[in-house]
């Protein structure tokens, strides 16, 4: 493949649907073209338009091919698509599919497609991978002419600029459809927790023992050896039951526990809650805390840790995985566009990455001005002042850091929906790893920003040396 790359990919998008209507809410795991399909031959340097006899097309400008090619075009019916999160989106309608006969789009190429709804507003063009991820894609409708048109540019794209990523985003296939969004467009709003959630790990499963402040199980006693597990943006304390299984069959804690918080929220807001949670659990002073933080969970912590005061416990050996204690420049690519964090935002919900709820769990909206988000961006006040002196402000605490440096198919698509591409996929290793905070000692693994805490060859046994140090 040509060296220094420039992309510019423009899709286009019509569907049709028949008159009877074909929103169904049946999913399975595979997807079988209608019989009829169309190839022509294209070559690289001119370019050419495929015609389905549906109406739909696909156009590739000059030299927008890697190379001569046969391009095939086939529909499927979008109800065959599988989606991680059915519950909220739900293809419908007929899907394109595009095949290059093993060449690669390096240019221009638009396709279309005849479609007709009554709520466009509730609709979305979603391509979708082999893996199993979609992309959702920012689109427009087209009353006239009762067609979607979604655009993307890959032009000066430093991610494809990467083999193994040009090769992990595969372009040489394309399946695209409409997705029907009403679901997830009718989530209640943003309210704010009132206070925090605490877990405890046993049996292999967590269990709530704190509902927003209020206790409602038994809190075992820590014993000598307890760990806290602080997890990040978007997340919440039951996705690291996988990390607390490996931890407690290694059979050196003496108690897990999970504090679970408003991660929409700011956080001198909710670090200041996971000290009321410790003092809730301590009671007996010579427990050795050991603690994880992930993520925003890095930042909470450090706020809880460096307010100043002394905290109810000792917490001696503390390790922050892929924290963003520079800021992420993904936050501030997300504020420079509504429309880029609107489809930011449906990548992480309808792939089951990332999500939000409100305090009872339900599901919520988001806004890119919800405080938790303003306070992970690079410069944000929040920062600035949790970074004054940081290195000196923890001095019952030793702080190791742990960084990733592999997005991942999975981050690779999310960078690719935002347009800026960073080590873990959300945190760049200077920030994750940066010396401002007193780390005295930084490890770096081949993990995203999720799995860094999550994979039991390259990164848990590393976060596990190192609480116990």
């Amino acid at each position: 493949m040509r060296q220094n790359i420039v992309i510019a990919f423009a899709i286009s998008f019509i569907f049709l649907l028949s008159g009877c209507g074909s929103d169904s809410d049946s999913f399975v795991q595979t997807s079988t073209a209608v019989p009829q399909v169309v190839s022509l031959s294209l070559t690289s340097q001119t370019g050419g338009t495929v015609l389905h006899p549906s109406g739909h097309s696909a156009t590739f400008a000059p030299t927008s091919l890697e190379q001569d090619t046969i391009v095939t075009l086939s529909l499927l019916d979008a109800s065959t698509i599988a989606l991680r999160n059915i519950e909220e989106f739900q293809p419908v309608g007929q899907a394109l599919k595009i095949d290059l006969s093993g060449a690669s789009v390096v240019g221009q190429a638009q396709f279309e497609i005849p479609y007709q709804t009554t709520a466009p507003q509730n609709h979305g063009v979603y391509w979708h991978l082999p893996e199993g991820l979609s992309i959702p894609l920012v689109s427009t409708y087209n009353a006239s002419t009762s067609s979607f048109t979604a655009t993307v540019d890959f032009t000066d794209d430093a991610l494809l600029q990467s083999a193994a990523v040009r090769a992990r985003l595969d372009s040489t296939t394309i399946t695209l459809s409409v997705v029907d969004e009403s679901s997830f467009l009718d989530r209640p709003a943003h309210v704010s927790w009132p206070s925090y959630n605490l877990y405890v790990f046993q049996n292999g499963a967590f269990t709530k023992v704190v509902d927003q402040g209020n206790t409602v199980g038994t809190i075992p006693a820590p014993g000598a050896n307890p760990l806290m597990i602080v997890h990040g943006l978007g997340s919440n304390t039951k996705r690291f039951a996988d990390a607390a299984t490996y931890f407690a069959n290694q059979g050196t804690f003496t108690q897990i526990y999970g504090y679970e918080y408003d991660t929409l929220d700011g956080i001198n807001t909710t670090g200041p809650r996971l000290n009321t949670a410790y003092a809730l659990i301590e009671t007996n002073p010579n427990s050795q805390w050991k603690h994880l933080g992930h993520s925003m969970g890095t930042l909470i912590s450090r706020v809880a840790f460096e307010n100043g005061t002394n905290p109810p416990y000792q917490s001696n050996s503390v390790v922050f995985a892929a924290g963003p204690h520079l800021g992420s420049a993904a936050i501030n690519k997300l504020q420079s566009s509504l429309s880029i964090f609107q489809q930011f935002v449906r990548y992480l919900v309808v792939n089951e990455v990332l999500d939000f709820t409100n305090a009872d769990g339900t599901p919520c909206a988001v806004d890119i001005t919800d405080q938790g988000f303003t306070d992970l961006a690079v410069g944000s006040a929040a920062l600035n002042a949790l970074n004054t002196n940081a290195a000196q402000n923890h001095p019952e605490e030793t702080y190791r850091t742990l960084g990733g440096n592999d997005r991942g198919l999975e981050y690779d698509a999310a960078d690719f929906v935002m347009g800026v591409y960073l080590d873990d996929g959300l945190v760049d290793l200077p920030s994750a790893n940066t010396s401002v905070i007193g780390a005295v000692k930084s490890d770096v693994v081949p993990e995203s920003h999720s799995s860094i805490v999550e994979d039991t060859t390259n990164s848990l046994p590393v976060i596990l040396s190192d609480l116990m140090q």
